[in-house]
């Protein structure tokens, strides 16, 4: 089998980070460099990482200062030998049978190949991708993978599919001169995810679950995250040249801006408080970016409280939309 380099960006997991590469370090494709980038971690995931390299000789280590998730992957991506490329985070835990399986089952005729995901926290949750086929070729990525991967909503899952780089391997060939967007909090896996995926020429799915991510209450999706309607908007903007093939066909590219900015406003729920969320809500639709979206989105695409919102947005109620988003918050955590 090919040599494969799992890189592992580290920042403060030593709670999770044995669990992690225990299951790394055990799985069955043998012929692999870990590379773990410890970014100036506070606690002690570096000891933690020191050990585990003492013990097996493909594990390296970079300790650098604190840059970023994304400037921890680039790193990764600058020191790694292998044929194939793939992330895991220092959070997270992986079958032992992930890579074996799709070298496997498709050989090493695919520029990219994608494993399902199975989310681990107070409930459990199957990443759905049933809809997706086994194959995809030249064409058929940009026309049908990558719209299946991004879009959700009427007429397709629920939920998006692939908005990451964890479960995924990637030919190093494919991914060039690509690096991770740093200077941004959101959207930067996705963003490298795509941009890879829109030079492909064969990309493989294997369904089964191989890949387990573990949801954290205090991690840095759930925490209120500073300026993330600037990063909404960069990524956004990143995002439409990939889609200009597909946007005739499905419509839908407005839709998923919509759906970005009902993260932000998620993001600001969580956190702050209904005055603070109001402020920072009125100063962003007047962006071009967001009123334009705002004004653009089709309802119909969207479900009922992705509408309500939209409709409250559209009618300035600010005061009940935040005050909803909270109390919707609060049902949540019970159900």
């Amino acid at each position: 089998m090919p040599k494969i380099s799992i890189i592992i960006p580290v920042y403060n997991t030593e709670k999770y980070l044995e669990e992690c590469l225990n299951s790394v370090i055990l799985q069955d494709l043998h012929n692999c460099e870990i590379i773990l980038i410890n970014d100036g971690s506070k606690d002690n995931s570096l000891t933690i990482c020191k050990k585990f390299a003492e013990q097996d000789n493909r594990i390296v280590i970079i300790d650098k200062e604190n840059g970023g998730v994304s400037s921890a992957r680039n790193a990764g991506l600058e020191r790694a030998t292998g044929e194939y490329i793939t992330f895991v985070d220092s959070d997270d835990w992986i079958d032992k049978s992930i890579y074996s399986s799709i070298f496997e089952k498709f050989g090493e005729q695919f520029d990219a190949a994608i494993s399902g995901i199975m989310f681990k926290g107070l409930k459990e949750e199957k990443e759905d991708n049933s809809f997706l086929e086994d194959e995809y070729v030249d064409d058929s990525i940009k026309m049908n993978l990558m719209p299946r991967l991004y879009f959700y909503g009427k007429g397709f899952q629920k939920k998006p599919v692939a908005g990451h780089t964890y479960g995924i391997i990637f030919k190093k060939d494919l991914i060039g001169e690509i690096k991770f967007l740093t200077g941004v909090r959101y959207a930067e896996d996705l963003l490298f995810c795509l941009m890879c995926l829109h030079r492909a020429k064969k990309v493989v799915v294997n369904k089964s679950y191989h890949y387990f991510y573990r949801r954290n209450i205090g991690s840095t999706t759930e925490k209120y995250i500073d300026n993330l309607d600037r990063d909404i908007e960069i990524v956004g903007q990143k995002l439409e040249p990939l889609f200009s093939e597909v946007l005739e066909k499905y419509g839908m590219f407005i839709n998923v801006n919509y759906l970005h900015i009902i993260s932000f406003t998620k993001n600001l729920a969580c956190s702050k408080s209904i005055f603070f969320c109001i402020k920072k809500l009125k100063e962003c639709l007047n962006k071009e970016f967001f009123s334009y979206t705002i004004n653009q989105v089709n309802p119909e695409l969207l479900d009922i409280w992705q509408r309500y919102l939209l409709f409250l947005m559209r009618r300035n109620i600010f005061f009940l939309f935040f005050f909803s988003y909270k109390i919707r918050l609060r049902l949540c955590r019970f159900i």
